[in-house]
């Protein structure tokens, strides 16, 4: 038991405070409550559970952000510069023809696609192509991250371009994933031209970005759809991370989008950080993802893809500063959903509420990154970790 507490110790008092909070899961979709029975954005709420409060919204049944009607099958290979792990397709079944392609890059240490698995399976069954390449989390730079990203998605078109129509695609990140989604898009849209006939990029509360220059994300193809996606409550990444991806990125067509919590007399639902993640510590789908996330994600592929006009106007319909609001299908009938839309962005909280703040950034570049990788060697963190990631998993319940 001793040899696992300095590895424990480690993990916990040096990369979580660091690094993990940009997506582990160990934080996930709460309903955060004090002891005055006061939510955490000052609303008080009726005690209700973290279940019946998921539970207060249906899923959508028409429409987009209902699933669609395909099954999903899954294909495995092992990863070309990381052994040890596999990389995910997951394709619609018996497609009579190519799809268009989803890559998709995960927050930090989420290396399973079981932490995305219903927004994956939804996507999936909308008729589109999912990419999942898992990158390492501890012993490895930004650089070697990004390469680990990278050479999955490259692979798996080679491995799988049966299933892919590459002259469609979509590229979508979350947390650490949705800052590295720019340099992603960028080797992928201008490198190697794919998307030649529609192409999106969808981030999702994006980390710190590295590997791509402002030169280059002045770069990106005109048919390229943008859509940057922060979350009001989020307390990890600052949105001023977002704002400026926003700006940078050069395209016609791009959106802003800030996803509100939403509350009741009998729940609140928290948009934090942890929106997209389906699973893991409290992780489960809510009425935000219905209606913040599958409905949004569906928009934007249909109209990038296939030119709906209706996936246009939820999109890229809204003038600056105004708001989308719609109240859903829930068990009290009370919950309002509300998207607010900006074509000039602003940050609505200083960087100190951030754990992690735009202006910190070069503390996280692949130089002081080298730093932390040579305390995690020193505990021999790239060895294979059942034993000791279910002892790290068990004390944090967040590990499926």
């Amino acid at each position: 038991m001793i040899r696992y507490l300095a590895p424990l110790v480690f993990i916990i008092f040096f990369i979580c405070p660091n690094l993990c909070a940009c997506s582990l899961g160990t934080f996930q979709k709460n309903v955060l409550k004090n002891t005055n029975n006061q939510s955490n954005s000052g609303a008080a709420i009726a005690q209700v559970t973290d279940k019946e409060c998921a539970n207060a919204v249906l899923p959508i049944t028409t429409g987009y952000g209902s699933d669609g009607s395909r099954r999903v099958v899954t294909e495995t290979f092992v990863h070309p510069q990381w052994p040890r792990e596999k990389v995910y397709v997951f394709h619609p079944a018996n497609n009579s023809s190519p799809a268009p392609v989803i890559f998709f890059s995960h927050a930090y240490a989420a290396t399973s696609p079981q932490y995305y698995a219903k927004l994956i399976e939804h996507i999936v069954s909308r008729g589109y192509v999912v990419v999942y390449s898992p990158y390492k989390t501890l012993r490895a730079s930004h650089s070697q991250r990004y390469a680990l990203l990278w050479s999955g998605f490259a692979t798996a078109t080679a491995k799988y371009g049966k299933f892919m129509d590459l002259t469609k695609v979509g590229f979508v990140g979350h947390s650490f994933g949705g800052g590295a989604t720019p340099a992603m898009a960028y080797k992928g849209l201008v490198e190697k031209r794919w998307g030649s006939k529609a192409a999106f990029v969808y981030i999702m509360a994006p980390w710190y970005s590295f590997e791509i220059t402002q030169q280059q994300m002045k770069r990106f193809p005109k048919q390229t759809n943008l859509l940057v996606q922060v979350y009001q409550d989020d307390k990890i990444n600052d949105h001023r991370m977002a704002i400026d991806l926003f700006k940078t990125i050069n395209v016609p067509q791009k959106a802003y989008m800030i996803l509100q919590s939403a509350s009741s007399q009998n729940c609140q639902l928290t948009a934090d950080h942890f929106v997209p993640l389906t699973s893991g510590n409290n992780g489960r789908v809510d009425g935000l993802d219905y209606f913040g996330v599958y409905r949004i994600f569906d928009a934007l592929a249909d109209y990038s893809f296939n030119g709906n006009q209706n996936g246009k106007q939820i999109i890229f319909g809204k003038t600056n500063n105004t708001e989308q609001q719609t109240t859903v299908n829930s068990t009290d009938g009370k919950l309002v959903m509300r998207l607010t839309y900006s074509n000039n962005p602003q940050p609505i909280k200083s960087e100190d509420y951030y754990r992690f703040p735009q202006n910190q950034q070069s503390r996280y570049s692949n130089a002081t990154e080298s730093v932390i990788d040579s305390a995690g060697n020193t505990q021999n963190n790239d060895t294979r970790r059942r034993g000791r990631r279910r002892l790290f998993c068990g004390f944090i319940r967040s590990c499926n």
